[in-house]
């Protein structure tokens, strides 16, 4: 993952194969299955360790996140300077504390507007006292102690009415949201928006004929749009295959060329020319 040396291909594989486990969007924080460390292991590096290797191989786009795992990890692995491997360099440290102190101010002053939040449902409408405590006592030890309130979670409460359910369920995604824009700036790094990994090709379905796909435009490596021939070619969300029957083998090309992105159709197997 280096930038010391040229491996500008072998780079932006790995980076492509790290995102979904540090992602840079709520949207795939929420439906990834591999988050985190979890994409290195068995066995399972520490958080630090892997903040760390981030911080050192410039791996812009998973520092947040990298950040924030070290942050659940607890203050007794972050203060611990006799960890070993596991022990962070001094700025990385700095940064992750302050990070955290931020992040736990941020979390509490969320979980007591979630708990303050009214209950419009008649059925627990005279238990709103003993509601606003049960939700303030699940989601407080979330914003200091259990990793934040970014981990996933079903809150599991009595006494409440299914409105009552559904505006808590509410409101924490919109402070799971709120916590994830700010997370970059916890940690003094860019905004999302200007963490890139690579260019990429989206394609939609205007019906149902195929799965949205999201394809990696890696240096010096063109992507074919086509019909699937064979197993190799099989469709799949990050490949340019298609079981489709009115689309030829090889409709057309894409690449990505000094940051832009180049187009090449070919018709009856004439090329059309290239368009950016």
């Amino acid at each position: 993952m280096t930038t010391k040396y040229e491996f500008r291909e072998i780079r932006s594989q790995i980076l492509l194969d790290l995102l979904p486990a540090y992602p840079t969007q709520f949207s795939d924080y929420k439906t990834s299955s591999c988050l985190g460390e979890a994409v290195f292991g068995p066995p399972l590096p520490h958080p630090n360790s892997v903040l760390d290797l981030f911080v050192q191989c410039k791996v812009s786009f998973a520092l947040p996140f990298a950040y924030y795992r070290a942050c659940v990890a607890g203050d007794p692995a972050l203060l611990n300077t006799s960890a070993g491997e596991t022990a962070l360099p001094t700025d990385t440290l700095k940064a992750t504390l302050r990070g955290q102190t931020q992040l736990k101010a941020d979390e509490v002053q969320l979980a007591r507007r979630l708990a303050l939040q009214d209950c419009k449902g008649w059925r627990c409408s005279g238990k709103t006292p003993s509601s606003r405590t049960q939700v303030f006592d699940w989601i407080l030890p979330r914003a200091t102690t259990q990793g934040g309130i970014l981990e996933k979670g079903d809150f599991m409460g009595s006494g409440h009415c299914d409105e009552c359910s559904q505006t808590f369920a509410q409101g924490l995604l919109g402070a799971q949201k709120d916590t994830w824009e700010k997370l970059p700036s916890y940690f003094g790094l860019p905004t999302w928006e200007d963490h890139h990994v690579a260019p990429a090709l989206y394609l939609y379905p205007l019906g149902d004929s195929f799965v949205p796909k999201k394809i990696p435009l890696l240096p010096q490596k063109r992507v074919t749009i086509g019909r699937q021939t064979n197993a190799e070619t099989a469709p799949s969300k990050r490949n340019g295959h298609f079981d489709l029957k009115a689309l030829s083998r090889k409709h057309s090309e894409v690449w990505e060329q000094d940051g832009k992105v180049i187009t090449d159709l070919v018709l009856l197997s004439s090329r059309l020319g290239t368009r950016e």
